[in-house]
Order: structure tokens, then sequence, then C-alpha cells
């Protein structure tokens, strides 16, 4: 009933009624934009990516159900709609068309740039679902889902990078990451800080203070309720609000403590904190203003200041709305402001207003923009009339005013206004600025406001004018912020607009009260820039130890001037547009790098001395000061002054407290890869360390051990800025020996970035020992020993020099060392770097040094310290362990980590336990041995032997050799191991399987059930390399079997064995299948197959005995029930209930019932059924290999005569002889299937069976215009452009197959100076014809059709095809087919070396570096097995990539021709690192054989690739990627004398032979052709090639080889004191000439200049070489000169001769057509 019910409902809805709508829905929209940055609206955003016109459209086939109609019915007939004809068969359609552009913010300009250009672009997108049966109303489960997507980009999609825009990506990550609730939550509690910060300074007349009355504090918070808080208070009552500040105030008391009558504002901040978890995100209402002028600041909204046009500065106490902020104070501006009942805006923009100066309007605010803005002097009355005082100011810098934006948040801005001077410090120190008596008798000669700084002892003249001085401004304190790098102090204003000169004084904030002053620092300009580069005045600011940086920032004005300046762009309205921001950084005098893993105590002392430079000869400085030079002028505002300076009291005057010279002596702790900075230190004396190894204990009397012997570092002799002229960048290297296993270097350089010395205290070389055993090490050359416990701890250091005292210079030596075990390996030691959750439990196998009384370990070969990168293994005789070396970094970075790890490692991952083996012999070495295993373990194995349980690994230190005698074969590693299983039976044995090591692969293994030889389970051994270099061996079960052998054949049995005397017969009965691996992986892979008859099968076997075993029971019972009597043991057991089951084997059966009569019975049917190998060897038997998939030959049947034979016959007649095999892939697993017919095999051949699922019913058609790249430089200047064209991404519906193509590719040098324009281009191969319309009929010429020339497109330079076909567990590809066009590459070097070093500078600096620390040396061992990897089998049916060739230009040689803008040289170039040396010999000496190795270098070869083609690859995708990197790599190898016989110096011998070559044959072989054809398509085109190959190749040989000379020549005799004045260009980057007589000119151009540049080096090499390094410059200038003109006209001859040369051989190709080789498009000029 319940069934009649169901067909009636399903009958009544197939009937019912069903209405389908056809609904349309278009929408259109002109732009939309979506923005990234601040939440302030006035505020341009990081990023903004804008949509423009528009247009989406929806079609969709719906049903009165309220779902999607899968198919339009037959005959339906649907609204007409605008869908295009390529989707048609679809009903639910997605349309859409828009223009894409993406800007970002430029932050130091503050104007949006292009990232993305305006990119059109439009398609569809459509979903379907495909049923099986159309017209069935109630649908399966079984649907294919199809989407489909056509995309077309008409335009180019351009992209624009220069370092801006990684500045802003950098911001832009920044932002991301503070933007987390909790990230926003601290923000809300900084900011309800800062307020109620500022109205608490706010109750203070004098300086702020740290506590308030409790009634103060209480009105502080309620007043911040009422102004910070007031939106999110708005809506409640005065009594909730009244509730509110008490609610918080009461925790202010809890914190403060009830009796307290004083409230400290670090327990209101705690209570703020607690307030600040609220969950109202509000937004910033007002921004922060920090006033760091060191004068008071009056700031207010630009909007404000326009309703009061007659506001001054004067009358700010008559209006409520001005903020007045003190100095060194903080005020929130906020972003609304009420005034006479009117509210008024910020927007974005400020006024700033400070006593004495010009009110600035319309100051931007910009959360991410830095800008100046010129301060200018109010005008002062002077009697009745108004004048404007142009003084000039003693320091030399225009009064202005920084803006610095520090933006926390989307939507805080806090606003940092300070000068244009900023004092900044990397270590502790305090700062003093002191008013400098008259200057006079320093001034220039003529001047009445400059300085002669050139004059000799000025340090001195500053120490004593610094004496007594009246202090102005001093600070104390400042050291770094937590979480900044540095802290500033900005120079006050009115120290910088002053007519009186000012020094500032640093003094060391240390432990010690009488630390020194420094040198003091003249705040002029002149001083701190120092533009003329004086000396005096270089080590002046090192004794100082400052730095003085300088960056250039926008200066804004009013919008009047913008507008003048933007409309008039030349070089003198972009600098006024400009100004340079001064930073004084204070550095230490000393650095001290500890890259030790451990911490040190550090003692350093120096000795002083006199020196002569600090004497004054002149009239005592003091004496000539007048007393009224103390007074203030009356220009000068005194509201800055110290109350001490005003009422000139003791104290106020600044006097040093130890004016001498002085010893200097620190004791401090380094942390482990820490940095110790000190100060005070004469770089003019020697300097003395003394280091400790420090411990932390309760004891501080145990804290420091042993102290190393005084060690003297010269610092004088290097060349910092006390000796920036002279002197070394680093010392020689000392040995430093700190304890016993650690030998440590002591290396003294000079610190790049701040030109100080650096002593760097490391060890090169780290040894971790995680062998589980004791070692010793003994370093080459070296009596000394190292014995290293291994239980974890410091690692032994160790440097392998020749010299092993302390103090002692180091000396390179042989860095290799040898190792040597002490004891055995034990599990307490080795548990100690075991990683448990990994690697699963530990178990110890029996280990010892010795065996049978003779020790089995040595010491091991060398192992090589210095290869950084590599590992490898270590023989100690019988031991093998591990070695990795890798070089760490960061504070690290000189140090390499040598970590001695075991080398294999077992791995039991089943769920049973293995006993295994490890062996050491040949292969048919290790075969025997496993046989014998499986019959007898003998003693000597039972020793080597080792049961692992599951889940359990161990570590495999030594091999039992199988070989006894002297075996010639190669001997291997192996793991014999068998699985520990119970099986049924007591004669049984395991089988031993054998894995080998060497290979980096998996093993398949088949275990047996022990009774029938039937596959019980697959195992599979992986063998892999871990991270660290070990050689891991997992055993576990095989998650899909590699084979699977099929019987699809309805009558026949079949029986197949691995063609291998140890393999095993097995048989299927009809339509069965089985999974397989071969029985012996290490013999011969294949597969014999036999047809046996039925009546000989085991199969039919089984079923009679068990028919004759059932009725024999039957019997039996029978015969009881007739004679009552008792069943008796010998003939039923126990189990007697199983009798009836007819799938029980009948051995299983018989030994269950355990009398003898029946085990007999078993065991004589196994023999009969069990067949041997002769059966499967014979004339109808056939082998097969299993590597190949496709079509295999057939397998014979016997002859089958009647129906009776075989009953499931479907008629009398004669079966098929043959089964039909066929090798296919499935799901990871080969499939060997036997068939009836060939029909699976034909669907399998014709694709059929490769259902694609979703894939093959989607579509994907992706046209692109094409890919453009812009990289720019800060000029900004496009310096490098990419041009990828004509982008194809096509797969149909219905198809497998899908197809890639780009049409073209380019790299362009956009410099206009650049030597090669083109970098990498495609070489021509003509034009692709395949997508051409229909030829033109045979009346019309082709040719005349000249506008079918614009559907002509030039081959693709990369073009695929491939298939795919979804799989699981693997990735199936049918096909894959590469062609990839010739290439053509110039490379030049030094511009290559420049781009690239800009993007690393560009990204660098946005990019935090990390010091790694020394934990990862002691990390655990971890071991991870493949199945704990993604590892991606893949299937290629057929692989095929085209060959491919590239012509490669390469030149080194800087380019010497003169660039229209110099640049800074990046550090890359190869004069840069030649520079870079710490030997200025060393330098010149490397930069000398770079312009001279440049001549060789300049060459020309061409390498060629073979095509690759493969068929049946099945195996994880990164090792085919592999397997043809190497094969590339091998070939580029083999081809690398083509760079030798490719030099131009040489005349390019290569390619002379090939133009040789191909002149002679086109003589011959195109003179026949044209003989032959009667000169029909021309003649002389033979005699043409000839003389272009032939007579003009050997005309371009001798120029090549006579310029090369000629530069060769001229590089050797060039040095740094010859001027390029009158230099000729380079013969190698010359233009070539265009035709001999242009030969000639040219050529005799070059030899009047270089003869003229001959004479003029011999009277400038003197003056260059006298002038910078005085008679031995002289003695090198007269030395160049006189070479230069000795040499000067064999240049110019041979220059004459190439010039020459060069001109015939292109005369030959003068009228020749060539290919124009020119830029995808002209340089793009960048408007700021």
């Amino acid at each position: 009933d319940q069934m009649s019910k169901l067909n009636l409902e399903k009958q009544r809805r197939h009937f019912r009624v069903k209405f389908h709508f056809d609904v349309c829905i278009a929408a259109s929209v002109d732009s939309a934009v979506l923005c990234f940055g601040s939440a302030h609206t006035f505020a341009d955003p990081l990023v903004e990516a804008a949509f423009s016109s528009i247009s989406l459209q929806l079609f969709s086939l719906l049903s009165d159900d309220g779902g999607f109609v899968a198919q339009r019915p037959t005959g339906n007939h649907s609204v007409e709609s605008n869908k295009d004809d390529f989707v048609d068969d679809d009903n639910n359609v997605v349309q859409f068309r828009s223009t894409l552009s993406v800007m970002f913010l430029n932050t130091k300009h503050n104007h949006m740039e292009c990232f993305i250009e305006p990119y059109p672009c439009f398609g569809h997108a459509s979903y379907k679902i495909v049923q099986h049966d159309p017209h069935d109303n109630f649908p399966d489960d079984n649907e294919e889902f199809s989407f489909s997507i056509n995309l077309h980009c008409p335009r180019f999609f351009y992209i624009n990078a220069s370092p801006a825009f990684f500045e802003t990506a950098s911001i832009f990550a920044k932002t991301i990451s503070e933007s987390h609730p909790e990230s926003y939550r601290r923000c809300v509690h900084d900011r309800d800080v800062a307020f109620v910060r500022n109205i608490w300074d706010a109750q203070f007349q004098a300086e702020p203070a740290e506590k308030l009355m409790a009634k103060d504090a209480l009105n502080v918070l309620r007043l911040a309720a009422i102004t910070h808080w007031k939106d999110e208070n708005e809506g409640l009552s005065p009594e909730e609000k009244e509730n509110m500040v008490l609610d918080i105030f009461g925790k202010v008391e809890r914190y403060e403590g009830s009796h307290s009558s004083h409230i400290h504002f670090s327990a209101i901040e705690i209570a703020l904190r607690v307030y600040s978890l609220r969950s109202n995100f509000a937004g910033c209402k007002e921004i922060q203003v920090k006033n760091n002028i060191g004068r008071e600041l009056q700031v207010s909204s630009n909007s404000v200041m326009k309703s009061y046009p007659s506001f001054q500065s004067s009358s700010r106490a008559n209006l409520g709305y001005s903020h007045v902020i003190k100095a060194g104070n903080s005020a929130a501006i906020p972003l609304q402001e009420e005034t006479n009942f009117r509210i008024h805006s910020l927007r974005g923009k400020l006024s700033l207003s400070t006593p004495g100066y010009k009110r600035i309007d319309n100051v931007i605010v910009s959360p991410y923009q830095s800008a100046m803005f010129s301060l200018k002097r109010l005008k002062r009355k002077h009697g009745k009339r108004r004048i404007y005082r142009r003084a000039r100011n003693a320091s030399g810098f225009s009064p202005y005013l920084t803006i610095v934006p520090k933006s926390a948040q989307l939507d805080v801005i806090s606003l940092h206004i300070r000068t244009c001077v900023t004092f900044r410090t990397e270590i502790p120190v305090n700062i003093r600025i002191v008013r400098l008596a008259s200057l006079d008798h320093l001034r220039k000669r003529g001047s009445k406001h400059l300085l002669d700084l050139t004059k000799k002892n000025f340090i001195a003249v500053l120490r004593q004018l610094v004496e007594g001085a009246p202090i102005v401004y001093e600070k104390k304190g400042i050291s770094e912020s937590i979480g900044k790098k540095n802290y500033s102090s900005p120079i006050p204003l009115d120290v910088l607009d002053s007519s009186h000169f000012h020094c500032l004084l640093i003094q060391d904030a240390t432990n010690s009260e009488n630390n020194s002053w420094r040198d003091p620092i003249l705040l002029t300009k002149d001083f701190l820039l120092n533009p003329m580069h004086v000396g005096e005045i270089t080590r002046c600011h090192a004794m100082s130890g400052i730095l003085v940086q300088k960056e250039r920032l926008n200066v804004k004005n009013s919008d009047a001037k913008d507008k003048y300046f933007a409309d008039n762009a030349s070089n003198r309205s972009i600098l006024r547009r400009t100004a340079w921001d001064t930073t004084i950084l204070c550095v230490p005098f000393f650095l001290l790098l500890n890259s030790l893993p451990f911490p040190l105590m550090v003692r350093t002392w120096a000795y002083s001395e006199g020196d002569e430079d600090d004497l004054w000869d002149d009239v005592p400085v003091l004496d000539s000061c007048e007393s009224n030079e103390w007074d203030l002028s009356s220009d000068d505002d005194t509201s800055f002054v110290t109350p001490k300076l005003r009422g000139m009291l003791s104290g106020q005057f600044h006097y040093s407290t130890d004016i001498g010279h002085h010893d200097y002596f620190t004791l401090d702790c380094v942390g482990r890869g820490d940095t110790l900075r000190l100060s005070g230190i004469n770089l003019r004396q020697p300097l003395f360390i003394q280091v400790s190894q420090y411990v932390e204990t309760a004891d501080e009397r145990d804290a420091e051990l042993m102290w190393t012997s005084p060690l003297q570092l010269n610092l004088f002799k290097l060349r910092t800025g006390m000796n920036s002229k002279k002197g070394v960048l680093s010392l020689p290297k000392r040995v430093l020996d700190i304890g016993d296993d650690c030998d440590a270097l002591v290396d003294v350089s000079v610190e790049e970035r701040i030109r100080m010395p650096i002593c760097t205290i490391y060890s090169p070389f780290w040894i971790m020992n995680k062998t589980g055993m004791k070692l010793q090490y003994r370093v080459s050359n070296q009596s000394k020993r190292y014995f290293d416990s291994g239980v974890g701890g410091l690692p032994i250091m160790i440097h392998c020099g020749k010299s092993e005292e302390t103090n002692k210079a180091y000396k390179n030596a042989s860095r290799e060392i040898y190792v040597i075990p002490l004891e055995p390996p034990t599990k307490s030691v080795l548990q100690s770097w075991w990683d448990f959750s990994c690697n699963g439990e530990l178990a110890m196998t029996k280990n010892a040094l010795q065996r049978r009384g003779l020790t089995i370990v040595d010491w091991s070969e060398k192992i090589e310290l210095s290869a950084a990168g590599t590992s490898g293994e270590v023989h100690c005789k019988d031991y093998v362990l591990n070695s990795s070396i890798k070089s760490l970094v960061g504070a690290f970075h000189s140090t390499n980590l040598i970590t001695l790890s075991p080398r294999f490692v077992l791995k039991n991952m089943l769920h049973i336990s293995i006993t295994f083996v490890p062996l050491l012999g040949s292969l048919h070495e290790a075969i025997a041995r496993s046989r014998q295993l499986r019959k007898h373990i003998g003693h000597v194995d039972s020793i080597c032997s080792f049961n692992l349980l599951p889940n359990q690994s161990t570590v495999i230190y030594n091999f039992h050799d199988t070989n006894y005698g002297q075996s010639v074969e190669k001997t291997y590693r192996w793991i014999a191991f068998c699985v520990n299983a119970s099986r049924f039976g007591g004669s049984f044995k395991s089988k031993w399987h054998l894995i080998p090591l060497e290979v980096m692969t998996s093993t398949y293994f088949g275990e047996h059930d022990g009774i029938n030889d039937t596959m019980c389970g697959i195992l599979e051994g992986k063998v892999h390399a871990s991270d660290g270099g070990s050689t891991v061996v997992s055993i576990a079960h095989a998650p899909v079997p590699p084979f699977r052998i099929e019987n699809r054949s309805n009558i026949h049995c079949i029986q197949f064995v691995q063609d291998d005397s140890d393999g095993v017969v097995f048989e299927l009965p009809p339509m069965h299948s089985c999974g397989y691996c071969w029985d012996s992986p290490l013999g011969k892979k294949r597969l014999r197959a036999v047809v046996i008859p039925k009546k000989k099968s085991k199969h039919y076997r089984l079923r009679l005995a068990l028919k004759m075993e059932r009725d024999r029971h039957i019997k039996t019972a029978k015969d009881v029930e007739d004679n009552g009597t008792a069943k008796t043991a010998d003939s039923v057991s126990s189990d007697d209930d199983s009798i009836g089951n007819t799938d029980v084997e009948p051995i299983v059966f018989a030994i269950k019932r355990g009398t003898r009569a029946n085990i007999d019975s078993a065991v004589e049917l196994k023999r009969t059924t069990a067949l041997n190998h002769r059966n499967l060897y014979t004339v109808n038997s056939r082998s097969y290999s299993m590597n190949k998939v496709g079509r295999k030959k057939d397998l014979p049947c016997p002859e089958m005569k009647t129906l009776f034979d075989y009953p499931n016959s479907l008629d009398g007649t004669a079966m098929e002889s043959n089964l039909f095999a066929h090798i296919r892939i499935l799901a990871g697993t080969k499939i060997l299937s036997f068939n009836d017919s060939p029909f699976l095999a034909e669907q399998v051949e014709l694709g059929t069976t490769r259902k694609g699922g979703n894939f093959k019913s989607a579509l994907c058609h992706i046209e692109f215009a094409g890919v453009g790249i812009s990289i720019m430089d800060d000029f900004p200047r496009e310096v490098m452009g990419v041009v990828i064209r004509d982008i194809q991404i096509h797969k149909p519906r219905g198809s497998i197959d899908s197809t890639a193509m780009v049409r073209h590719f380019q790299v362009d040098a956009m410099l206009p100076d650049a030597r090669y324009p083109i970098i990498i281009q495609p070489l021509p191969l003509g034009v692709d014809r395949r997508n051409l319309p229909e030829s033109t009929p045979g009346s019309i010429d082709r040719k005349d059709c000249y506008w079918l020339k614009n559907d002509e497109k030039p081959v693709p330079i990369f073009e695929s095809s491939c298939s795919y076909v979804p799989q699981s567990n693997m990735v199936w590809v049918p096909r894959i087919d590469v062609s990839i066009s010739p290439m053509k590459l110039q490379l030049d070097v030094d511009y290559l070396l420049r781009v690239v070093g800009m993007i690393i500078h560009s990204v660098s600096k946005h990019i935090g570096t990390n010091n790694t620390a020394t934990s990862h040396a002691s990390n655990k061992l971890k071991y991870t097995t493949r199945n704990q990897m993604s590892a991606l089998l893949t299937y290629v049916e057929k692989l095929n990539i085209s060959p491919v060739w590239f012509e490669i230009e390469m030149n080194i040689k800087s380019d010497d021709r003169n660039r229209e803008e110099e640049v800074e040289e990046s550090d890359l170039t190869l004069n840069a690192i030649a520079r870079s040396t710490t030997s200025p010999v060393a330098a010149g000496v490397i930069s000398w054989v770079i312009n001279v190795g440049a001549n060789f270098a300049h060459v020309s070869p061409s390498f060629k690739y073979k095509g690759v083609k493969q068929t049946d690859r099945y195996c994880d995708i990164l090792d085919l990627f592999t397997e043809l990197a190497i094969s590339y790599i091998i070939q580029t190898i083999k081809q690398s004398y083509k760079v030798i016989f490719s030099m131009s110096l040489l005349g390019d011998p290569k390619l002379l032979a090939h133009q040789y070559k191909t002149g002679v044959t086109d003589l011959v072989l195109k003179s026949r052709d044209e003989f032959l054809s009667g000169g029909k398509d021309g003649v002389g085109k033979g005699a043409t090639s000839f003389l272009q190959n032939v007579i003009g190749g050997t005309f371009f040989a001798v120029g090549k080889v006579a310029g090369g000379v000629a530069d060769t020549i001229d590089s050797v005799t060039s040095n740094e004191m010859t001027s390029n004045h009158l230099k000729p260009k380079s013969l190698a980057n010359a233009d070539k000439p265009e035709h001999v007589v242009d030969g000639v000119i040219q050529g005799t151009t070059f030899l009047g200049q270089t003869v003229a540049h001959g004479f003029a080096g011999l009277i400038g090499n003197p003056y260059r070489g006298a002038k910078t390094g005085g008679v031995t410059g002289l003695a090198k200038g007269v030395a160049s000169g006189t070479t230069g003109l000795f040499v000067a006209p064999f240049v110019g001859a041979l220059g004459f001769i190439a010039k020459s040369t060069d001109g015939i051989g292109s005369t030959t190709k003068y009228l020749d057509l060539g290919v124009i080789e020119a830029r995808c498009r002209p340089a793009r000029y960048v408007v700021c």
C-alpha cells in the first residue's frame, strides 16, 4: 500500500502543469569607489579602487517551486533576451561590464599615483545543472554542475611599481595588523589617556606634576566627560553622567587607597584601561597636536580663522576657540568647534601661530605625509613706521615648522610639530644648548655672518667658548623609547632663529655622575651639513659622536603660490617647494656585538694622552669677549629661556665636569645577540677589552668566570670619521679563548651606517651533537681535542685557526674536523633531542662500539665546515652519522652551525610490530640473506635484529655486513623486515622484505595469508630525506594498491605471477579483481598470465572440496541420529556452528576440526591447488610490462566447443579464443584488465572513459590584450618596462583539453642611456597562419589584399595545451604540449644590478630585520614522513616540450657614456662591491681587475636545448619538475664552452665559423637552385650570402679583436687619476658605423681624441695625484700620465682599425632588409 501511494504521488506530480519564469534583471552604476585608509574624509586614502561604467545583467529560468530549471524544455519559447550567442544554451547567466583603476597614495608627496591604469573588461559567467535524464521529473543525485566564464579585456593591463608603492604597501600592511579589535581597544585607551593628560597638565601654572588633590582630579574627569566623551554620553541624564564619572573615580581611589588625599595620574591611567574596554567603538573626535618647537604654539581650525579674518595672535585672550599649547605639551583639536553658536568643521586644515611670526593658514592635515611650513617674522613698529626686519640668524637655517604625523589607527592622527632641526639618539644622553659669545675672530674675511671653518684647531676654540657660557636649553634622560628605534628632541625655534651662535653639548646618561661632556657641536648649517667637506669639521663630528642626516621634504605654501609653482616646474621652483629636514643623530663611539650563544661580561678601558690639536695658539678666546656679549639682543624672544638664565644665578652657566683628559673604564653585561653601545672613547687611542662568560647565579661572586687576557684594539687605524681618508675598514682578527670548548674571534671593523667601530665577538663554527652519544672532535693541523657529551646545552665553538692562544692574530687554516664516537648511544641522551609528537616513541637498538672483540669505530673522514647549505654522511668506520651545515642570520650571521644527528631513522606506522635487521651488501647478497632469514634466524642475525612496536621509531647507526668474501658488486644499505603477524599453520614463516636506502622512493610489499598465498595486505616502505639531511624510512599500510588485476571474463579463470623466481602464483575467478604489488620489488618487474581450464582451477577444487565436506557432515549427522551415539572429539570439534558456512576455506575448517585425517586432507588439497611455475611458462602464457598504459598483447584461451563445457555461454557456439588485455590508471592505481571483447580498450583509447566531471562540462574563455609593468625610480622616471602581449586561455565545453597562449614577451631598458634598449625579446619566427581567414579566390593574389595583413599575428612565444581528468588521490594529465619561442637576451650586468639594487633597497627599508636567536640550534629532532607532507602523485601520459634556444649577449663593463642625470650608485654594482672591501689598496686592485676583466666578459653565446618527450610518467609532480630542471642544467653545463669561444676579444670565433659555413653552403646550394630554375625567383642570393657572411663576418671579427685589444690596453693604463674629459667612448659602447665612409670618419675621430686625451693626462694626472695624495700621488700621476701618452697612439690606431673594419662589414649588409628591433613603447614621463 505504501508503495502504491508513492507511485500515485509520483504520477500526479509528473502530470501536473508546471510553470517556468524567465527572469532578467539589469543594473547600471556610473561609478563605485572602494577606499582604504584614514577614516577622516579630508584625508586621501592609502588605496583607492575605482569601478566606472558598471553594467550587470542577470538571466535566470526559475520554476514555480522556487528552484532553478536545469534545462529549458524542448519547444519552450522564452522571451527575447540580449544574451550572447556564446551562452545561449545556459539558463542562468550573469553578464558584466566595468572599467577598473587602482590608485595609491604617495606618502612622501601626498598625491595619488596610478598603480593600475583604467582598464575596461567585460564578459559573462553562467551556471547550469546537467542531468542524465532531462525528462525525469524526479532526478537522482547523479548530476553534473556546469560553469562557464567568458572574460574579454581589449586593452593593456598596465601596472606601475615604484619605491613609493612599497612604502604605501608597508603602511597598508601595518594598518591592517593594527586594526584588530584588541589593537583598537588599546588605541582607544591611549586616546583617552592623552586627552585626560592634556586636561591634567592644564591644571598647573608651572611645570606639570604627577599628582593632584582628589577634588581637582575629580574635576579633571568631569571635564573629560563633558568634552571628550560627549557623544558617547549623549542621551544620558546629568545624574547618569555623574554616576559614570564617580564610577571611574571610585576605581581610581581603589588603586590609590581610600585614605589618600592626593591622586596620581598613574591611578587614573589604570582606571581608564577598564573604561576603554567598553564595546562602543566611537570614532576619533579630535586630532592630537604635540608642540615641540620650544615655545608657545597656538592652533585652531582653518574654517574658524576664515570666520574671523581680523584675528591675530595677540588677541587670543578675547576669543575662546584658539588652543594655546605650551612647549612640550599636547592638545586635542576637535574635528568640530562651536563658536558663537556656529559649528566649524576642521575639513583637514589648521591654522598655526606662534608669537613673533605670521600666522600659517591652510596647514593640511595628512595622516601620512611629513611637510614643512615657512615662518616669517611679523612687522614691528619703530616709531610711526612699520618695517619688516630682515635680520639674518646666526645658524643659517631658515625658520621652518615641520609637521610629522603619527598615525596609529585608521581614525587616529597625532601631529608632532617641531622645528626643522632635530636631535635624535641611540643611547641614553643628556643634552644642553649654550649661547656663545662673539665669534668675530672666527669670521671669514669680508663677511659679517659666515665663519671660517677651515681654521686649525677649531675644536679647541669651541671647547673654550662653551666654558662658562649661559645655558638656554637643557634636557636630561633622552633615551630609546619602548617600541621605537630612537628618541628625538627638536632644537628650539628660538635657538635656530637667533642672531647669536649656539652650541649643542651631549653627555652620556649612565650611572656615573662625573661623565664628561662630549665635544661641542656648533648649531650652524655650514657646520652640521659641511657642504665643503672640511676635514676638521668631519673630525669634529666624529669626536662628538654625531651623524648629520637630511631629508628633503615638501614645503607647503599658499594656494596661489602652489599653483604658480605647479605651472612653472623649473629646477628653481622645485627647490623652493622643498627644504632640508636635518637630524643630528647621536651614535655610540664603539659598538660591541655579542654573537655567542651566552651572555658576556665585558670590561673596557682606555688611557688618555694629550693631543696637539686640542691646543689654541691664538689670542685667548675668553679674554677677547666683552662683558656685554652675554646680553640678549633685542630681536630675541626670551620666552623659551629657562628661569635660571633669567636670574643669572650660579648654575646657569655650563662648566664641564672633567675638562681635561681622563681615562676611560666600563664594566657591562651583554646578552646573546645583543649590542653594547659605548661612548666617551677616544678613537685616536688604543682600547683594551677583557671578556668573561656570565652565568646567572644567586651568588654574584660566582657570576663571572675566568677573564681573558687584555686585548688591545688599535682603533686609530680604522677608517672612521676621525680618519676618513686613511686607514682600513677592518682590523686583523684576533683569537679570544673564553673557556673550555669556546674558541672565539674578535673582529673589529667600521660600521657602514654610522662610520664607527664595531667589535664582533663570535665563533665561526658551532658544533651541535644530537647523535645520542658522546663524541670527540679533532681539528686539522691542531693537537687540541674537543669532547662533547651530547646532552644539550651550549654548542662546541671552534675557529679552526693556526693560533690557539688569546690575543694572537688569527691565521686561516684548513677548516676541517674529524669525529669519533667515545661511547655507544643511549636512550637517555637521545630522548633529550627527540620530538615525540612527530616521531613517536623512541626505541633504541642494541649498539656497541665493539663487535667480536674488534673496534668498529674510528676517526671519520674530514668534514668541511665552510660548506654552508650542505649535508652528508659521516663515516666513523662502521658507524654512520649525518652532518648538516647552515649559516645563521641576524646577529649570528658570521657563524656556521654544524649539526651532527642520526643518519637513518626507521618509523613503524603499522598497527602491528615488525622485526628488522639493517644489512650492508650487494643486491644478490641482500636477497640471499632475506631468504635465509625467512628459513632461519641465526645467532649473529638475532643480535642485529630488533623488534619495533607500533608507533615506535628507532635510529640505525651501523649495518650488518653480508659480504664475507671479496665481492665485486657494489654494496648498498638495506632494511630487511618482517611483519610479526600470526598466520594459520605452525609451519608458516613470514616473508622478509628489503627496503633499499640509497634511492628516495616508495616500495610496495605484499603480505600473504599463509594458507592459499592470497595477498591479505599491501605495505608501503617510503624512503625520503628530512629537513636536516637524514634519511627517514617509514613502513605503513598503502592507502591504495599500486596495481589491480581485473578478470572481466565471464567464464575464464586466470593465473598470474611475477616473472621472477620469488613470485607467488595468484588465481582470479571470472568477474573478480584483486589488489597486487610485486612479490619481489627488486626482481624482474613483469607479470606473466595464463588462462587455465575450469577443472584445474583452484576455485573449482575448493568448491568441490567444500561440497564433499558438506556431504560427509550430513552423512555423519544422520548416522548419529539413527544410532543415537554421541559425537566424538575425533569427528567433530567444538566449532560445529561454522560447518555450514560455505565461505570457510577447507584448510581452515580442517585445522579447526583438529582431526589428523582432515588436516592431511587439507594439506593434500593445498598441495594439489598450489600450481608451480611450469604451468605459467607455456605457449599460451603472456608476459606484460606494467610501465606503459594502453593495449597489450591478447591472452590466448583454451579451445571451447560446446555450451555444456561453459554453461555461462548464451548460445552453443564457440567463444572467443583470446582475452583482450589493457592497462589503464585510475585513482592512483594501474589496472591490468582482461576482457572477453575489445570494447573497454576501445572506449579507453577513444577517451570516453575519461569522465572529466565538472571540469569537462565547464567552459572558460579569457582574452587579455596584454599586461604591462612599469618600474619607476625615486626621481621619478621609468627605468624598466615589461610587456606581455595577447594572453589567451581557452577551455571548450565538453572537452578535457585546454590551451594557453602568449604571443609576445619583452623586457625593455627605458633609460635613454641604456646600452641595450631591449633586454629580452623573442626571435622573429614569422606569421601564425593557423587562424587566418579563408584564402582569397584564385583569380586574386593574396599579396594584393593588403587589408588581410591586419589579421596577421606573430607566432606565439609560449603555447601550452594540456588535458586534465579529475581523479582522487592523484592528478591525471593525458597530454601536455609546451612550445617556447627562441629568445634573445642582451644583458648589461651593471644596469641590471642597479635596477635590482633599487628594488631591494626599496623593499628592505620597510621590512624589519629580525635577529635569529640561538634557540633553533637546540631544536628537537623532527622527522616528518611523506604521509605528513603534501605529495601529489601525477600521471602524465604524454609530455612534449619543443626544442628551444637562447641567443645571449652579455657585457659587465660599466657604460661610460654621459648620463642625463647623475644617479646614486647601487650597492650591488661591481664597482660598489669592489669599494666595500676592507683595504683601500685591495679596493683599488679589485676595481682595476674588474675594469680590465670586463673586456674579456663581453660574450655572445647561443644555448640550444633539446626537446623533451616522455610517456606514461607516474610520479610526484615535484620529482618531475626537478628532473626536467636537472636535465636543462646539465645541457647548459655541456654548452659552457660556447662562452669562451664567443668572446668579442677573440673575434667571436664560434659565430665566425657559423658564418663561414652558412656563406659557403648558400653559395653552392642557392646558386645551384637558381641555375636549375632559370632565375625565376631571382639570382645572386648565394653570392650575397657569401659576401655578407664570409667577407663581412671576417671584417667584423677583425674589428672586434682590434676594439677589444684597444679597450683592454686603455683599462690597464687607466686608474683613479685618469680623467674622462676629452676621452672618447670605449669601442664596446660606441655606436657601430653604418658604412665604410662612416667607419673611416669615426676611426679618425677616435684616433684624434685618444691622442689629445693622452697629452691632457700628462698634465692633469700629476695635478690630481698631488691634490689627493701629496708627493706619493704626484709620483703616481706622473707615471700614469706618461704611460697614457705613450700608449695613446697605439690605442687610437687600434680604434681606427676597428671602426674601419666595422664600416666595411656594415657595407656588405647596407642594402639588407633586416628586422627592426625597438622598444615596445617610448619611455613614460612621470609628472609630479
